[in-house]
């Protein structure tokens, strides 16, 4: 294969893999690892951006804030790894790794909880919530286990995904919000990212292989999709609203059909 370094602001061609070295620093996979770093700063950008709304549902926020974090770490993770420690193989890279793989399951999770407060109400809410979390104890449980490859970490968080993509598309139906279908158009993306992952697909085989153009297309995902968070977790607190969009039968509030407020109906 054939390898290059920047030394001394020139290119240096070896063979030997895609490497770069940088004011010193040799980084083994540069396309993947910069795509990685990139991902994580823009997720703690959006982590702070989330953090800092007041006002709103605060339990959404949370939820929102750990997801961004948690993609944050898993990236963060998965670039040193990819850049620095992947080879020759060792304790950092078996670290790394796993970090990586369980922060992608922790942000599945964060999607899941969220989707199940947003989308449904009551037992219902419960059930969604516990599901998930048993899902991620089965996930964190395998990896620690030895179960590194990545087709695992897709398979964990592409429910998640299509929970919260479901509810933010039957909310969509209701109200037209285009911030929800920001949010839905990223979700969409989600899976062409994880389906570009799994063919291999990539603009060029050594400077920007099909793991960096993954990162590539979960930027853009990911920035859609804050903007449906941001738009959620700016809304004034109402438990209706949020029911409503686990009842497609409901009418939206202020709907001719909806009928006077609660304390205009109690009886005399």
């Amino acid at each position: 294969m054939i390898g290059v370094r920047l030394v001394d602001g020139g290119v240096r061609i070896e063979r030997g893999g895609v490497e770069m070295e940088l004011a010193g620093i040799h980084i083994a996979e540069p396309g993947v690892a910069l795509t990685d770093f990139g991902l994580a700063l823009l997720a703690v950008v959006f982590a702070v951006a989330l953090a800092r709304v007041r006002g709103g549902a605060p339990s959404l926020r949370r939820r929102f804030v750990a997801f961004f974090a948690a993609v944050a770490v898993a990236s963060l993770a998965g670039g040193l790894d990819h850049g620095f420690f992947r080879q020759p193989p060792g304790t950092a890279h078996e670290v790394l790794w796993a970090t990586a793989l369980l922060a992608i399951g922790a942000s599945a999770l964060a999607l899941a909880v969220a989707a199940a407060e947003l989308g449904f109400a009551g037992r219902t809410t419960r059930v969604v919530v516990a599901a998930a979390v048993a899902a991620f104890a089965a996930y964190a449980l395998a990896v620690l286990l030895g179960a590194r490859q990545y087709v695992y970490a897709i398979v964990a968080y592409l429910p998640a995904t299509a929970l919260m993509l479901g509810v933010l598309v039957v909310g969509w139906r209701r109200d037209r919000d285009p911030r929800l279908a920001a949010a839905i158009a990223g979700l969409l993306l989600t899976f062409v990212a994880a389906a570009i992952q799994r063919a291999g697909i990539g603009l060029h085989p050594r400077w920007f292989d099909h793991n960096a153009l993954y990162h590539a297309v979960q930027a853009v995902a990911l920035g859609l999709f804050f903007v449906g968070a941001r738009g959620i977790v700016g809304q004034t607190p109402d438990r209706d609203r949020f029911e409503r969009l686990a009842d497609p039968s409901r009418p939206p509030a202020g709907h001719p059909r909806e009928g006077p407020p609660t304390t205009s109906r109690s009886r005399p």
